[in-house]
């Protein structure tokens, strides 16, 4: 094949006496026999988030800020590539050659969340359509029923601060807000599912991936603690956050 411009359409070209039609891309002529009539259908759709360097967060959960990738893989290239839809916004899956394997042509819509995209908690929806190939046939529309990658299957996307609240009763906490607490305890939540804790700064472990849980005990020689004030930050599965300051004595 040689090079041309892309999106060149290329018409009255035969091939061993079939006449074909086609248009470039990435400097190379994608043919397709006149008369084809059959849709392009995908091989393979998914939606994950992408990780910044560093992060260690699941993926499959999303905050404010985050971006997710649709990823569909189609047995040829198009000539029309797919829009993406997540809530009110539209992006454009684009070509990636360098994703494109074993006879798959590898197409992604990198998505930002933001706050006017107006996303509900949950699972992220979203819609593919408007992909077309050469011969003009345009494909079905693809939902969240049709995703079928098994490592990238859902992303869920919440932007509420999961939530801290000092237990109540001399079992778990004793002293008080103003002279400060020879022992404190604290009732986790959050609407989707808790993460994990630091104090000070210092990692104090992972919580039960759940909507309820308990950091209990806390006192001096707690780890990451000192005398004096301290602060407690709690994460949620997506990464947001909620504090609290405290005193131990």
């Amino acid at each position: 094949m040689g090079t041309a411009i892309n999106g060149t359409k290329v018409s009255n070209f035969y091939i061993n006496g079939n006449k074909v039609n086609g248009f470039a891309k990435n400097g190379e002529i994608v043919f397709k026999r006149e008369g084809d009539t059959v849709a392009p259908a995908y091989n393979s759709l998914g939606i994950v988030r992408n990780n910044n360097a560093g992060e260690t967060r699941d993926t499959h959960y999303a905050k404010i800020g985050d971006s997710v990738r649709v990823l569909i893989y189609f047995a040829e290239q198009l000539a029309v590539e797919p829009k993406v839809k997540i809530a009110n916004k539209e992006f454009v899956a684009t070509y990636r050659p360098l994703s494109s394997t074993n006879g798959l042509s590898a197409y992604y819509a990198d998505c930002d969340l933001t706050e006017d995209l107006g996303l509900d908690v949950g699972e992220i929806q979203l819609e593919v359509y408007g992909y077309a190939d050469a011969a003009g046939n345009v494909g079905v529309k693809l939902t969240n029923a049709d995703i079928n990658n098994s490592a990238h299957e859902y992303v869920i996307f919440d932007d509420i601060a999961p939530d801290i609240t000092i237990k109540d009763g001399e079992n778990e906490t004793v002293g008080d807000a103003t002279n400060g607490y020879s022992k404190i305890s604290f009732k986790i939540y959050d609407n989707v599912a808790l993460a994990g804790y630091t104090v000070n700064g210092v990692n104090g472990g992972t919580v039960s991936q759940s909507q309820w849980g308990d950091i209990n005990n806390i006192t001096k020689e707690f780890k990451g603690c000192k005398e004096g004030n301290n602060i407690l930050i709690l994460k949620d599965m997506s990464g947001n956050e909620a504090s609290i300051e405290f005193k131990l004595i």
